[in-house]
């Protein structure tokens, strides 16, 4: 099957250097090096189940590496001890399947372990892939062994030169079985097992001397071994199917010698925040502005830091363009935003809620001198269209010729051309952390996006799902929602000198979203 490698209408625009924002990344120690690997283990982790991370160099192309890494034929015996028997159950889309794979016995008496995993994967624009694993429930496990669980797991092969790569593994896995010491003990070594199959592949490109034209390595299965695939992984057929560019990319300026925080797991613990700068958020009970005196507005989800609420984050977190951008290309901490959180919705629908603001009737309940901007993520899930929305609102006079004038008076053409939006997870699992990432990207260029105004509003609608590659990447987040800590920042992307600096439009921080929780709203 073909693999895609464009996203929805037009390929994105990811730009470099455009805003971002930089949450403080968690804390991970190198706990050995081994075989030329070294090892890394999270030390800020609330989740029972400790995740580690191997980091190898491999002397190889990306595209080869990643035909290796995804290919379970009869070649992957070559340099991967650990898989026994591997088979496709069901191809979902051109970026992500699903995967039962069978592992050796190699501990004593215990049963082997099999996994029934979602892979989803994507290239950046730096010519980095990502391979993200996670457990589903689509096969009964194999007589005769024992399901284990990986709840976030997967592989980054970063390019350094055109033949040579840092390849990094991340595992958070679970070996299922019995309670008891000596699980716990085949738990760490299957972890590390799954771990170490890096120097696996760098041993393996290493002795066929990989070169930037082609293999010249010959399939050689092993013993009594079988493997199905449900059509061949070629270097053609599977790299096609890779998208372009990532929906939310993550910043590629890491030093190599350096594990890189953003990609590694954050806790998936589900008690109350336990980080001081996540206490701290502006629980938007009133603005120094008296804004919540004038604005009598509420939303289905609470103001707070607890479960299903709402914040503002502080919004230095956020980088943007400053006034000398053009000349420096540097980027500032953002001031504070131009409008104020007032409330946040989460609905469910049958169909996708357009113009949530004329629903909500906030023209009725705003003051003559107020303006809002409000925002609506759509995600489609299970048969359901979920909205997150955010209202935004300012009683400061909005410039005439100012870039946001220009903003809410344009048409949707300049308005998909410089939307922004700044995502971070400052609390979550590895795998969504690594999917959503923390670098700006331009919504209308990738995202189908409907924009409704109003006397005294405009409101943004941005269908998550007009995109496959998006929907792969909202498809991991809904699957840990319940334990997400999520930033988002909205700005305007300024293109010439006099619409520098760059602005702040709004701000939010989400705390553990429950989809059964979503109000049910139809139109």
């Amino acid at each position: 099957m073909k693999r895609l490698r464009t996203i929805g209408k037009v390929a994105p625009v990811v730009e470099p250097g455009t805003p971002e924002a930089f949450p403080d990344p968690p804390k991970w120690k190198l706990v050995r090096c081994e075989n030329g690997l070294r090892f890394f283990k999270e030390m800020c982790s609330g989740s029972k189940v400790s995740v580690m991370k191997a980091v190898g160099v491999v002397k190889g192309q990306a595209d080869l590496i990643f035909d290796e890494i995804m290919n379970y034929g009869p070649e992957r015996f070559q340099w991967d001890h650990t898989v026994e028997t591997a088979s496709i159950v069901e191809v979902i889309d051109d970026h992500s399947d699903v995967l039962h794979v069978c592992l050796t016995q190699d501990w004593r008496y215990l049963s082997p372990r099999d996994f029934c995993i979602s892979r989803y994967w994507m290239r950046e624009d730096n010519g980095a892939y990502t391979i993200f694993y996670r457990s589903v429930d689509r096969k009964a496990t194999e007589p005769g062994h024992v399901r284990a669980t990986i709840h976030s797991g997967g592989y980054m092969i970063t390019p350094l030169t055109p033949s040579k790569c840092m390849v990094e593994s991340v595992f958070e896995i679970d070996a299922g079985g019995w309670p008891g010491c000596i699980t716990s003990s085949y738990g760490i070594h299957l972890r590390d097992n799954l771990l170490s199959v890096i120097a696996g592949v760098r041993d393996y490109f290493a002795a066929h001397r990989m070169n930037s034209t082609q293999s010249n390595m010959m399939p050689r299965p092993r013993e009594n071994s079988i493997v199905v695939t449900e059509e061949p992984a070629t270097a053609s057929n599977i790299r096609q199917r890779i998208a372009s560019t990532p929906f939310l990319g993550s910043s590629d300026t890491e030093d190599f010698f350096d594990a890189r925080a953003d990609q590694f797991s954050d806790t998936e613990s589900h008690s109350d925040v336990s980080d001081e700068r996540l206490r701290n958020a502006k629980a938007y009970n009133g603005h120094s502005d008296g804004l919540q005196k004038w604005c009598s507005f509420s939303g289905t989800l609470s103001r707070g830091v607890g479960r299903n609420s709402v914040s503002e984050p502080d919004s230095s977190l956020f980088k943007l363009r400053g006034k000398r951008y053009l000349r420096d290309g540097l980027l500032v901490a953002a001031e504070e935003p131009i409008f104020k959180l007032v409330a946040a919705d989460w609905y469910k629908s049958k169909d996708k809620l357009d113009n949530v603001s004329c629903l909500r009737g906030i023209s009725e309940k705003q003051s003559k001198d107020a303006f809002f901007f409000t925002f609506n993520l759509q995600v489609p899930h299970s048969g359901h269209y979920y909205s997150l929305v955010y209202y935004f609102a300012t009683r400061t006079k909005i410039l005439e010729g100012s870039l946001l004038h220009q903003f809410i008076h344009k048409d949707d053409n300049f308005r998909n051309q410089r939307l922004l939006l700044l995502p971070s997870v400052p609390e979550g699992s590895w795998i969504v952390r690594q999917a959503v990432g923390s670098r700006a990207v331009v919504l209308g260029q990738i995202l189908d996006c409907s924009y409704h105004k109003g006397k005294n509003y405009i409101e943004v609608d941005v269908n998550m799902g007009s995109s496959g590659i998006v929907r792969g990447v909202m498809s991991i987040v809904f699957g840990y929602i319940s334990a997400l800590v999520v930033d988002m920042g909205f700005s305007l992307r300024a293109e010439s000198e006099s619409e520098l600096p760059e602005e702040l439009l709004g701000a939010v921080r989400c705390f553990r979203l429950d989809l059964s929780t979503a109000a049910n709203l139809e139109r």
